[in-house]
């Protein structure tokens, strides 16, 4: 490596995407763990752009999941951690999502390939964040389905708007069940 250390940052950076191409086609499986992680020279640049990103006045007109999912996917492609940069991701999307009055949005284990699919895809194709935008709004309607149950029938609730969750829970059911045919 004294030779990439001693080289150009640009042809350094250019040397280790190939090196990680390699060996993400040689191990596959491991697709998530190695996929995109930066030389370590380049991570403070690259999270000063990312917190300047999080922060500048052009995120305004994203919807609140679109930001969350282009942070997410931005964070986790700068990969700044050795191990955890998923999970802080994950968290990064329901600290924007709260403020702006969204349910938690939890990535399950069912679809755990699907969510690494979709990163992988946006990382290598340039194919977008509709794949992990699908799966954040499906987890974000997921969580919300599941409050709205919590509070239809809670019991301290049966007579204080009880119609009104049950209805919301209805239609949230029916476009649930409309989405996935």
């Amino acid at each position: 490596m004294k030779f990439v250390s001693n080289t150009q940052p640009a042809l350094a950076h250019q040397l280790y995407d190939d090196l990680m191409a390699i060996l993400v086609r040689l191990y596959p499986q491991r697709l998530g763990e190695i996929l995109h992680q930066h030389s370590h020279y380049l991570l403070n640049n690259l999270m000063s752009e990312f917190i300047q990103w999080l922060n500048s006045a052009n995120i305004t007109s994203l919807h609140p999941l679109e930001y969350a999912a282009e942070a997410h996917l931005r964070f986790v492609s700068i990969h700044p951690f050795r191990d955890g940069n998923g999970r802080t991701g994950r968290l990064l999307i329901n600290l924007l999502l709260l403020p702006a009055g969204y349910p938690i949005a939890v990535i399950s284990n069912q679809v755990r390939a699907a969510y690494i699919d979709a990163i992988a895809q946006a990382q290598q194709q340039n194919a977008g964040i509709d794949p992990l935008l699908d799966l954040i709004v499906d987890a974000a309607r997921d969580s919300l389905i599941e409050t709205l149950q919590i509070l239809a029938t809670a019991s301290d609730s049966r007579g204080r708007g009880l119609p009104f969750y049950e209805e919301m829970l209805a239609v949230l059911q029916q476009h649930s069940e409309c989405s996935s045919l």
